[in-house]
């Protein structure tokens, strides 16, 4: 059945045996290279003082039909300059935290007193919990974000921690590129 639904040709057995034949070596090949590399990476880690923190890694890159590997460390990650209190310096992985059981309001407000920003977005991932500029969205900003977020992502486990994700302007009108926002819900 899944022959004909994708199209494949029919062939003899022989034949089905000649193409595995050529799959299964090139496959295990590749599994026995990335298990080795992987051990080399552990011993590494294992044997470096962790003063080496970026030197005990690496990223590998493997390919067999060149043949080629090659091994370089990992760059830091880029940084840029916030100029809000005390953030300063930013990268990928900085993450603002704001304990749970706020209004929306109230979350828009604590933005705006600690970063002196004007809030337009404010999502969870692909869930859209307000935009200043739907009017739908104003009667939302009496309400907890934990209660919005379960409306808008019904589950069965309220989540303890949400992502929150916020786009906002300076005094001046220039967009401001905000860190994640860990806000940990309070039920």
């Amino acid at each position: 059945y899944q022959r004909r639904v994708r199209g494949v040709r029919r062939v003899e057995l022989l034949e089905a045996r000649r193409i595995a034949g050529g799959i299964v070596p090139a496959l295990v090949t590749t599994t026995a290279a990335v298990a080795g590399l992987q051990t080399l990476e552990l011993f590494k880690w294992a044997t470096r003082p962790a003063s080496d923190a970026r030197e005990r890694y690496a990223n590998s890159f493997l390919s067999l039909a060149l043949p080629f590997v090659a091994q370089v460390e990992p760059t830091p990650p880029e940084e840029r300059t916030l100029d809000l209190a005390e953030l300063g310096r930013v990268t990928c992985w900085t993450r603002l935290r704001c304990d749970g059981g706020m209004t929306l309001r109230a979350f828009i407000d604590w933005l705006d007193e600690r970063y002196d920003v004007e809030v337009s977005m404010v999502a969870a991932g692909a869930l859209v919990l307000y935009t200043s500029f739907s009017a739908g969205h104003r009667q939302r900003l009496t309400q907890t974000i934990e209660a919005i977020y379960a409306q808008l992502a019904p589950s069965d486990t309220p989540h303890s921690q949400v992502e929150l994700d916020v786009q906002a302007e300076s005094e001046d009108g220039d967009d401001v590129e905000l860190p994640v926002i860990d806000y940990i819900c309070k039920y």
